[in-house]
Order: structure tokens, then sequence, then C-alpha cells
């Protein structure tokens, strides 16, 4: 009986051993496994659409892919990249007061995109990537309007100062206006033609696919991205589906290249009236027409942009070589930048036995006016922020 006892004794003590060494034995294969999905979770790439080939799509990309290489990025656009609002723009670095919106909010924005033109600027060629540093003057008989120009980026640029009145008679003089005022600063150009092919080649490099669809709905993509970042300039509010459209209005420009290569710096009237110059051209313009959406260029605008620009600067007959127009994206209340959740339902599935739902990152990036590429870094900056997680703001 003794020994009896002995045996149960040792089998139930057996019995605990085994029982213990398989609880451990499970609970390490749940270890394993756990850390096997986390590992594939966080190394599985987010896949990214962004919709618009412009500056603010590529933009957008570039600042994604730059700070996560991992990322999968599809970048759709509807037509070439010559006929966006992108392509013919000198770039020069200035801000208004945004269309209709009530505050400097978007300054944040102007100073990162300044801080990267600095940057392309001292490591990288010009000719290569259309960004060149300039200087040059805005004249107006309005000074609330270069004190406000002084509010919004005078602290951001190089030099800037309002001129004496002896510094004046280096320009024509403009009686019939009254008192005229001037600021000079200097700054940078991003000329589109140059500089959006330029991050495309870096996109391209970084294996960023691009391809030609016109995108109807953002719910065409809900299936096979994660990430959705609408970059569709004046189409970006129908995009958007949620009634935004009513707010985004078309602003028609005009400029004209010229053959100028003694012509140094840039000479603003009153904003509208002017000549820029980028790496090997000078650009003369324009018109702010809000509303208009109208392309062609009739000899009445031709005569307006040069009757007004060779008032200002008499000597200045140079020949346009190239003329372009465009349709830059106003929206009331300024620029949209902001990210929302999409969530819809998953059916059941072999692989998944239980119907869920599926959950897509929208990023608004769109309505930045005539002003896309003072702003356009800065922005696909907080893009990058919002689907990586450093911001700490889902609205800004």
């Amino acid at each position: 009986m003794l020994d009896c006892a002995y045996t149960f004794q040792f089998v139930a003590e057996s019995t605990e051993i085994c029982a213990n060494i398989m609880h451990r034995f499970w609970i390490r294969i749940a270890v394993l496994i756990f850390a096997a999905e986390g590992k594939c979770a966080t190394s599985t790439p987010k896949r990214i659409a962004v919709i618009g080939e412009g500056v603010i799509g590529v933009s957008s990309a570039l600042a994604l892919i730059e700070r996560d290489p991992r990322l999968n990025i599809t970048v759709f656009f509807d037509t070439p990249f010559e006929t966006t609002v992108s392509y013919g723009p000198a770039g020069l670095y200035r801000v208004d007061k945004i269309e209709d919106s009530k505050n400097f909010h978007f300054r944040p924005y102007a100073k990162r995109a300044f801080a990267r033109y600095a940057k392309l600027f001292r490591e990288l060629p010009a000719s290569e990537t259309g960004v060149n540093l300039v200087s040059g003057h805005i004249l107006s008989t309005n000074l609330t309007a270069l004190v406000e120009q002084d509010e919004i980026y005078g602290d951001i640029v190089y030099n800037f100062h309002y001129l004496r009145e002896d510094e004046m008679q280096q320009f024509a003089p403009q009686e019939d206006e009254g008192h005229v005022f001037a600021i000079h600063y200097t700054a940078y150009t991003t000329e589109g033609g140059k500089y959006v092919p330029w991050m495309k080649r870096q996109l391209l490099a970084k294996g960023v696919r691009f391809i030609q669809r016109r995108i109807s709905n953002l719910n065409e993509l809900y299936n096979d991205f994660d990430v959705i970042v609408n970059c569709a300039g004046l189409n970006g509010g129908k995009l958007a589906g949620d009634g935004d459209d009513r707010n985004m209005f078309p602003i028609r420009g005009i400029i004209f290249e010229v053959n100028a290569t003694w012509h140094h710096h840039f000479l603003f009237k009153d904003f509208t009236t002017f000549s820029i110059p980028t790496t090997d051209k000078v650009f003369i313009g324009s018109v702010k027409q809000p509303g208009r959406s109208d392309l062609e260029i009739t000899q009445l605008d031709r005569d307006d942009i040069l009757g007004r620009y060779y008032k200002l600067q008499p000597t200045f007959k140079a020949i346009y070589s190239f003329e372009w127009s465009g349709l830059r994206p106003g929206r009331y209340g300024g620029i949209r930048l902001e990210m929302t959740t999409v969530r819809f339902p998953v059916p059941r599935t072999r692989s998944l036995r239980n119907s869920g739902e599926r959950v897509v990152q929208i990023v608004h990036n769109y309505g930045h006016g005539g002003h896309g590429f003072s702003v356009s870094w800065g922005c696909a900056e907080v893009v990058a922020d919002l689907v990586i997680g450093n911001s700490t703001s889902r609205r800004h």
C-alpha cells in the first residue's frame, strides 16, 4: 500500500510538471506568434495614393518617401504635367494673405518651405532643381499692403526692408499713381518647369510609381490603399465629396517668357505686374482674375500685361518667346490641409472568417491659390506628419 501511495504521488507530481512544461511551452509559442505578427505589421509598408502631379502632389509624395523610404507610394495624374498650373510659374517666394483667409495660419507652411529651398540651393545646382536665389523689389501706392507683406514673411526672407526716398530713383517715375512706396528682399524662385520634374526624378529613383488615370471618386482607391492624399488642386473639393467643391474657384493667370538675360532682379508693381528672373529666363505677368476659367490668351490680354509692365520699366522691350495661362486653385477659407478617416465594412472571405471593417485615411491638401510654390513643401511636411504620426493635431 505504501508503494502504491508513492506511485500515486509520483504520477501526480509528474502530471503537474508536464502541465507546467506544456503551459510554458504554449505561452512561448503565443509570444513568438505575437512577435511575428507584430514584426509583420510594422514591416508592411503603408500603401499610399497621391492624387495630383503638380507641385503640391509631387511635394507631398517626396516628403513622405523621404520621411519613410519603406512606403509604397503611387501618384495618380489625369493630364500631362505640361498642362497643369504648376508648369508655368516662376515660383518667386512671396505670400499674400491667402484668398479669403481670415488669419495667417499658413505662415508655418511658408517658413518650412523656405528652409527647404535654402537647403536645395546650398547643396544642388540651380540648373537642375530650378531653385535660385534672387533679390528684388515690390512697389505699391498702398503702404498697408506692403506692411502686410512684412507681417507675413518679412522675418522669413533675407534682407527685408523698406526703401528710402533716395533709393526710389532707380525706378521709372509713376507720377500719375500718387506716392509710391517700395520694399526689398532676397528669396528663392522655384521654377515650375524645372523644380517639379526634378522632384519627380527623385521619386522615380526611390521606386514611386506614376500612373495616368482620372480618379473621379476617392472610393475607387479604398480597396487598394491605406492612405489617400488628395492634391487635386482646383478639383480637390469635388474629389473630396463632402460639399467643399462650393468653396473652390479658379483664379486665371497669364505669364510671358522673355529673352532678357541681363535682367537679374525681380520687380513687382501692386502684386499683379511683375518680372521674375529664374535660372536662365525671365517671366513677365500677370493677371489675377477670380472666377474666370478660360485659358485662351487674347491680344487684349497681351496689350494689358505688357503695357502695364513697360510703363513700370520703359526700357524693357524684350521679345517674348513663350506664353502660358493657367487656373490657380482658389478656395474660400484658404488652404485645406487635414486628415479624415473613412471606415467601411469588409465582407467575409475564405481567409477572413468574420466580416469586419477597413479603415482608410484621407488627407486633403488643396486650395493653395497662387501660392503653391511658396508653401508647397511646408504643406507636404505636414502631410508626412499626419500620415506617419508626428503631428499633434489632425487639423492644420
